[in-house]
């Protein structure tokens, strides 16, 4: 049986805080197949996120904000993850980061399989990296090896590119460990609009699909699955990150709700 720690963030922008894929994944546990053994939340509900938060709607973001406030109240008051893992009779804990003893001990003593990242910005140190028995593994919200980085399936969306994610193994350097599967979700056509948060949206029932059958293969051979090989240089490499307000303005501008 393959045991699975999943790791998320404490507070994110992403539809329902990314409860939506913890209840897919733990829907789709079989008695012979992996299993959950627990979910992290890394704090964020800090100065870093809510400073802006306050400033979004000055250049012309409303749903992002309003989706992390709804993200609070589902968390600060109604405990909704709290209440999936007990249901699921697993613990969530609640840590600052995974770069520690106390989350490097826990792994080992529980006899962790895959640690699985999902929206998290923590970078892991090869302490964490080297704890699980089979590896640690990310989904990257852009189309890797080509795009790495923050927000690439933003910039993607509004340059009118695939916009997807990757899952692939986490290394020391960020975006850099072997692919083991890209989903394109949407491919825009010129000029229409495309609303971000309803994007976001659609791409869990896909992640839901593809973590499940992958974790599910691991279970299998009890061994991380041969990576995809692409033909890619240096030169094709696109980093991206957080945008900044002008950003933020000419994305509006391109049809990009925010």
């Amino acid at each position: 049986m393959l045991k699975i720690l999943l790791v998320t963030s404490e507070i994110n922008y992403m539809p329902g805080n990314y409860n939506p894929l913890i209840e897919g994944l733990l829907a789709n546990q079989g008695p012979n197949g992996f299993r959950i053994s627990g979910v992290v939340e890394l704090k964020t509900l800090d100065k870093q996120l809510l400073s802006p938060l306050v400033k979004m709607p000055f250049v012309g973001m409303y749903k992002m904000p309003l989706q992390i406030i709804k993200n609070i109240k589902s968390e600060r008051l109604n405990r909704i993850r709290q209440k999936i893992c007990t249901h699921a009779c697993i613990p969530l804990l609640k840590w600052q980061s995974m770069n520690t003893p106390q989350a490097r001990n826990w792994v080992v003593d529980h006899e962790i399989d895959i640690i699985l990242n999902i929206r998290t910005r923590c970078i892991y140190k090869k302490t964490i990296l080297n704890a699980p028995k089979i590896g640690c593994i990310n989904i990257h919200h852009g189309i890797l090896p080509h795009y790495r980085g923050t927000f690439c399936d933003l910039y993607a969306l509004s340059e009118y590119r695939a916009a997807g994610y990757s899952i692939h193994r986490m290394v020391k350097k960020i975006d850099d460990g072997e692919v083991y599967k890209v989903t394109q979700v949407l491919h825009r056509k010129a000029q229409e609009r495309v609303d971000y948060i309803d994007y976001l949206k659609r791409t869990i029932d896909f992640e839901i699909e593809d973590l499940t059958h992958l974790l599910n293969q691991i279970n299998t051979t009890q061994k991380l699955p041969e990576p995809l090989k692409f033909t890619s240089n240096p030169s094709d490499i696109l980093y991206t990150k957080n945008p900044t307000p002008k950003e933020i303005i000419k994305l509006i501008r391109q049809g990009i709700t925010l």
